[in-house]
């Protein structure tokens, strides 16, 4: 039996990235030890220091931790300055995030395991989930993040800054996107619609409309995630999106015979499109700030060998992760906006945010770091459909993953 239900890994160093970063580290390790006392979750949490600057304290001697830690436990494993410079680019990036999650993954000791970030706080519905255990193995789990202002109540009790985190939130990252909330709505208005729409969405996505016609689907299309409801409202959507798309052409020609010889030929051309869609296993996961929240057994992190370490900057190395987990047939759980996380705001340029993604991008060019772009992200894509085609896995990983043979310093607090 494992030691601890969860263990929740981070990467940071005391660099002061993205602004007040020992601030907002400070608010994750107390939400992370207060939700661990309050509904009695058995929590190891991993804070993995990665290449530590040499005019910094460490963070261990940074941070303030509770003599009172319940069943949570506090564990930092340090990875040197010297470690660091053995892969390239190190000198133009201090910090390999995906690679020293790894580290931390593989060293984990919960039955299941949670890579996330050091600006995250829990929900109390995501905790009380965990109460349950009723997370399962073969299951790869997502949620909505929610961002809130950065100046997060210090000294307040922990309901106090839970209640900060629900009214202030100014922007939500779901799976269909990022969305500024209307605040000037009615909560009340709010709640009954999102009701509606939940009810609506039950009774024309239940699996007893689906069930029938899924009967119907050639062997070949059926696969653990097709009856992920809301993969199949991602492939409406973007159906619906292309019919719309051809809608509008179609209105601007003028004679009625290439008017129907455009719609029979696009008619064909969105028959292929769905067939396509279809007998790829739908593929499209919740990847929207997935690199604050990814849960998975250790077990599966294990077959998968964690992210991919690539010596690059993380941008998309975390949804990739997400693809290679669907094509390895794990099945995806999201609770999207029901058990939130709520995202302490960086600066711009930092990390992602819709605000200052091209920001982001003219940094790093500028100091000659290298990125995943789209256009690499979509070859690695096409190379696991190709690999699943022909009963294979894609893994890009050694068995060593994780510097799971190096020695590394370690301390609790």
């Amino acid at each position: 039996m494992n030691e601890f239900y969860l263990s929740i890994v981070a990467v940071s160093r005391n660099d002061d990235h993205g602004g007040q970063l020992l601030t907002r580290m400070q608010a994750f390790v107390n939400g992370v030890i207060q939700q661990s006392k309050r509904h009695q979750v058995s929590v190891e949490l991993i804070l993995v220091e990665w290449n530590p600057p040499d005019d910094r304290p460490l963070l261990s001697e940074e941070l303030e931790v509770p003599k009172d830690k319940g069943p949570c436990e506090i564990r930092i494993i340090q990875v040197s300055k010297e470690l660091h410079h053995t892969l390239d680019c190190s000198e133009n990036l201090p910090l390999f995030q995906m690679i020293a999650k790894n580290v931390g993954i593989r060293r984990a000791r919960g039955e299941y395991v949670l890579a996330t970030n050091i600006d995250i706080l829990f929900s109390d519905e995501l905790f009380s989930y965990f109460k349950e255990k009723k997370l399962k193995p073969g299951v790869f789990y997502r949620v909505d993040r929610l961002d809130i202002p950065s100046e997060v109540p210090k000294s307040a009790p922990f309901n106090e800054v839970l209640d900060y985190c629900k009214d202030k939130f100014f922007r939500i990252n779901g799976r269909f996107g990022t969305k500024i909330p209307n605040i000037e709505a009615n909560p009340k208005k709010v709640n009954l619609l999102r009701k509606a729409k939940k009810q609506m969405r039950k009774y024309f996505l239940g699996l007893k409309v689906l069930k029938p016609f899924l009967k119907k689907l050639p062997k070949k299309c059926l696969s653990k995630n097709i009856f992920d409801l809301n993969r199949w409202k991602t492939l409406i959507n973007y159906g619906w999106f292309y019919i719309k798309k051809l809608c509008f052409k179609l209105m601007t020609k003028i004679t009625v015979f290439k008017f129907f010889t455009k719609i029979k030929m696009n008619f064909k051309v969105f028959q292929i499109f769905f067939k396509i869609s279809r007998y790829k296993y739908c593929l499209i996961p919740h990847s929207n700030g997935c690199g604050d929240f990814t849960l998975l057994s250790r077990k599966g992190w294990e077959v998968l060998r964690g992210y991919p370490e690539w010596p690059i900057f993380s941008w998309h190395i975390d949804s990739l992760f997400l693809y290679q987990a669907i094509v390895s047939d794990f099945k995806e759980k999201n609770f999207g906006p029901t058990k939130p996380i709520y995202h302490i705001e960086h600066g711009k340029g930092s990390g992602y945010t819709p605000e200052g993604f091209q920001l982001l991008l003219k940094r790093l060019d500028k100091k000659n770091i290298p990125y995943l772009d789209m256009r690499a992200f979509n070859q690695h894509i096409r190379a696991m459909k190709k690999a699943k085609a022909k009963s294979r896995t894609l893994i890009y990983n050694h068995e060593d993953w994780g510097m799971v043979d190096q020695k590394l310093k370690e301390f609790f607090i």
